[in-house]
């Protein structure tokens, strides 16, 4: 996987935090103790956080850091969610 890849996956998984958290990135940025332009660049994919501040987004939100990393997609079949990890055989639904 390329960087530009895991900073796309990252934004991607990030942005659905943030925009669930129902607040916003300057009240994250000032949470977490950043600059809202370094949390802005994560937001955009433009740069990926080193790994403890992932781990620092990760307690924030209340998830894993591999709810922040990995490559997901959720798939709705017979009323319950499965989630599918990127190269699971099931991916190929």
């Amino acid at each position: 996987m390329t960087e530009k890849e895991q900073r796309e996956i990252f934004a991607r998984n990030f942005r659905k935090y943030v925009d669930e958290s129902g607040k916003t990135q300057r009240e994250i940025a000032k949470a977490l103790g950043y600059s809202y332009t370094t949390v802005n660049t994560w937001y955009r994919g433009a740069a990926l956080p080193n790994a403890a501040k992932i781990q620092t987004i990760a307690d924030y939100f209340k998830i894993y850091k591999s709810d922040l990393l990995d490559d997901s997609t959720i798939v709705r079949t017979n009323g319950q969610d499965e989630v599918y990890k990127s190269g699971d055989a099931k991916n190929e639904i």
